[in-house]
């Protein structure tokens, strides 16, 4: 009995933390030992880079990043409104909307490149496990519209209908979220390993670089936000990009859009607005 609840507690892989599947059924889906596993993840010939830096778990991990921001603002939206009765303001109704409708754009985005190109091109090689496809889209992105329609049709003030449309959308979004992290650590945990056991860096590149090819400005800085400057440069230097045109263009640009949306969390997260620098 003890050895099953150990099995059942969260386990930690490189770059991904298993909140909801068991490693060893994970393991077994994968035809894969343990010590297999960590060595596919690693750095090789084959792969210059951890699975933690590809850009399939980058995405993930912006999406993570985003939905984190948005919880901690329903957090303190559903504490002040729904718990205490005080008003809700015009601004954080306005933030909230930017923020969900930027959300809404990427996880829509990512999902359309991973049914139309990943997954397919995965499928040249690899018979993808049943357990990382059989998630039900439909639902969740039924739930991922009424989360923005929900947050599209809030209104600042304190009335009762506020106070109930507050407490709705927090209680959607959380069940959303938890969708959205399933589902995540799925693909990493079962599809992340098949990708480097049977693909190379190289030929992961073609398709990685032609995603970014198609990206504006602020989906590559929405893909790069959650990182460390350091991890910033080596991907920009993976897809090719000069080590001049990022220290001059791209990353002080990136510093920019940064400052802007880490603001904007900054204070849906407290409630209040924040002073800006003179």
């Amino acid at each position: 009995m003890k050895a099953a609840m150990t099995r059942l507690k969260p386990a930690l892989i490189p770059g991904v933390s298993l909140e909801f599947t068991r490693l060893d059924q994970a393991l077994d889906a994968l035809c894969m030992s343990h010590v297999d596993l960590l060595k596919t993840l690693q750095v090789s010939p084959a792969w210059p880079y951890p699975a933690a830096l590809d850009g399939w778990k980058l995405a993930h991990d912006a999406i993570r990043y985003d939905m984190d921001a948005i919880m901690s603002a329903l957090e303190t939206s559903n504490s002040s409104v729904v718990t205490r009765s005080r008003p809700l303001p015009d601004w954080q109704v306005q933030l909230l909307k930017s923020l969900m409708r930027s959300f809404y754009h990427h996880v829509h985005r990512q999902i359309r490149h991973k049914r139309r190109t990943l997954f397919p091109w995965l499928s040249t090689r690899v018979n993808l496990p049943p357990k990382m496809l059989d998630f039900d889209e439909p639902t969740l992105m039924a739930l991922l519209d009424r989360v923005r329609a929900l947050c599209e049709n809030l209104n600042p003030g304190t009335s009762a209908s506020v106070k109930m449309a507050v407490g709705e959308l927090h209680a959607a979004f959380m069940v959303l979220r938890t969708l959205m992290r399933q589902q995540m650590e799925r693909e990493e945990v079962l599809g992340l390993p098949l990708l480097r056991k049977f693909f190379t860096a190289r030929e992961a590149a073609v398709v990685e670089k032609k995603r970014v090819s198609q990206m504006k400005f602020a989906e590559l800085a929405w893909l790069l936000r959650p990182l460390a400057e350091a991890e910033k440069r080596a991907t920009l230097t993976r897809l090719g990009i000069p080590g001049l045109v990022q220290t001059l263009v791209l990353l002080p640009a990136l510093r920019r859009a940064d400052r802007e949306v880490l603001r904007a969390h900054d204070e849906l997260a407290s409630g209040e607005r924040l002073r800006r620098k003179q």
